[in-house]
């Protein structure tokens, strides 16, 4: 009758513990880059909506001119603000860079309705936000 183990099988048992181990450890790595992925698009998200709900409120559209209120960012985030208008709602949008001040124009005329899409960057990702209103309060 044999008392203990053989190396052999304490080897065996050892690479298998550290195999499940290994996987263990992967699976909890995963799950907290992607839990700070999802905390990342919070924090943008939160941004753009901070930033798109001042837009309506203190940009100034003076017929074909529109200044946007200044976009500040936190570090490690960068911005690009575009801007657009049409006639209708059922015409398509075509947005331009607005760094701050930009011309917003529909055939000459001013717009009833103006667009601002803002595009927040951290690293490689990148997040598109929309916000249309109607200047003065239009239709």
């Amino acid at each position: 009758m044999r008392k203990g183990l053989t190396l052999i099988e304490l080897l065996v048992a050892l690479a298998l513990f550290g195999a499940l181990s290994l996987a263990l450890v992967g699976a909890l790595l995963t799950a907290f880059r992607t839990n700070q992925a999802s905390g990342l698009e919070a924090r943008a998200t939160a941004l753009a909506k901070a930033y798109l709900e001042r837009v309506p409120r203190e940009a100034n559209y003076d017929r074909e001119t529109l200044s946007l209120p200044p976009l500040a960012l936190p570090q490690g985030f960068q911005g690009e603000v575009a801007a657009g208008g049409r006639m209708g709602l059922g015409e398509a949008l075509g947005f331009s860079p607005c760094p701050g001040e930009c011309q917003v124009a529909c055939g000459g005329r001013p717009c009833r309705f103006i667009a601002v899409r803002l595009t927040l960057r951290q690293g490689e990702r990148a997040w598109e936000f929309f916000r249309e209103w109607a200047p003065g309060g239009g239709p």
